[in-house]
Order: C-alpha cells, then sequence, then structure tokens
C-alpha cells in the first residue's frame, strides 16, 4: 500500500521516511467543525471541510443505485513546496486495467471509474511492490509481501475535482451541477437533486430555486 495514496483523499505524495516524521500520523484527528451528512433509502450524502497539514478542501460524496460521485473545491495548499498534491480514487491489487478510448474513464476489476471534470487528468498505473505487514501496524510480524498495485488518482493541478466511480460497464447516470464552495450537488437521470449546502443560500437548477441552510443536505424531485 502507498500511504499517500488512500482512496477517496487529496493528499501530499510523501515517502515513507517523510511520514515517519509524523509518528502515529493516522491517528491525528482532524480538526473540523464543517461536516455531516443525511441518508434517504439507498441514497445518501456525507461532506466536510479536512484541514490538515496544511491542507484544506471542500468535499461532498454522493451514493445512489450502488454508484458514488465525488466533488471536491477550494483545494488550498500552505506548504506547496513540501511536494505535489493528488486525488486518490481507489488502490487495490492490480487485476485487468482497460481504458476507454476517449481516456474519460478507466475500466479495473469490477468498477470503472469516471472524470467528470474535463479540466482536470485522470490518471492509472500499476506497480510493483514489496513490503511487510509489519508497515502497517507495529504488532504485525515482520514478513515479505509482494504484487502489483492499481492505482487510479487526478493529480491537483487546479482547486477542484469531480469524478465518479460504478459497477464496470455502467454509466454514471447523474451530472454535476455545482462544484463550489457555496454549493455542490449533482442531478440524476431520473430528476433528483442530491445538494450540500455550505452557505445560506438558493441554488437554481434548470429553472428550478431550493433554497438551503449552511450545513445542510437536500434529497428531493425537480
Amino acid at each position: 500500500m502507498i500511504f499517500a495514496h488512500m482512496p477517496g483523499t487529496t493528499a501530499r505524495l510523501e515517502t515513507d521516511d517523510q511520514l515517519k516524521v509524523r509518528m502515529d500520523w493516522w491517528c491525528v484527528p482532524l480538526p473540523n467543525d464543517h461536516t455531516g451528512g443525511m441518508t434517504q433509502g439507498d441514497r445518501g450524502i456525507i461532506f466536510e471541510r479536512p484541514e490538515h497539514d496544511g491542507i484544506t478542501a471542500t468535499v461532498s460524496f454522493f451514493a445512489f443505485d450502488g454508484k458514488l460521485v465525488a466533488l471536491g473545491t477550494d483545494i488550498r495548499d500552505d506548504t506547496p513546496d513540501k511536494g505535489a498534491l493528488t486525488t486518490t480514487l481507489d488502490q487495490c491489487r492490480a487485476r485487468d486495467m482497460q481504458w476507454e478510448t476517449d481516456g474519460s474513464c478507466v475500466h479495473h476489476g469490477e468498477f470503472t471509474y469516471h472524470n467528470l471534470d474535463k479540466n482536470t487528468r485522470l490518471c492509472a498505473k500499476v506497480t510493483h511492490r514489496t513490503g511487510s505487514w509489519k508497515r502497517n501496524s507495529y504488532e504485525e510480524p515482520l514478513t515479505h509481501e509482494e504484487g502489483d498495485l492499481f492505482c487510479a488518482y487526478i493529480p491537483v493541478e487546479q482547486d477542484s475535482y469531480a469524478y465518479a466511480v460504478t459497477p464496470r460497464g455502467v454509466s454514471v447516470g447523474a451530472r454535476v451541477v455545482s462544484n463550489t464552495s457555496a454549493y455542490q450537488a449533482i442531478l440524476l437521470d431520473d430528476g433528483t437533486l442530491m445538494a450540500v449546502f455550505h452557505e445560506d443560500g438558493v441554488l437554481v437548477i434548470d429553472g428550478c430555486a431550493i433554497t438551503g441552510r449552511a450545513k445542510e443536505c437536500v434529497i428531493t424531485t425537480l
């Protein structure tokens, strides 16, 4: 496992030696009073504004029909000289990887990873890795593990991203209608709006006005 490529995170690309400087870094609590979520049947939303190691962002995750859409915006890095940032979609043992000819998505195993923001680059790679379970936990014995690792990621070259994870070969079935620090929202093909209000305001989608308060989630049919 590459700790800098934890699925669903935006993190600095650091080596093990750099990470060891911060002992128990994986247990450091994230100072964050802007978080929440909701569920409605088999659909749900979670959101937060994480702050850690000089990196801040506004992120929302929308789950529906066995799919996931992730939106991130207002990504800021107070110490860019410490290394590049990457948003990771997934990391797992490598299986069969296949790109769509237009580069908009990559298939791997049972899933398809879609890039929903044409201004960002979706990347995927397979690397041969060696290691030991002791690297993950001091309580584990020293062993030798070896294998190929698949990783799908988006380099942070601007302050936002949008991606989806679906069963392999299945379309997203939704479009991004807002990805700002005030509102993050998607509109499903069946007319369902899933939205997060990070600030008080009115979100206008296809002529419909939805009013919300800060830190409020909405799932409604337009």
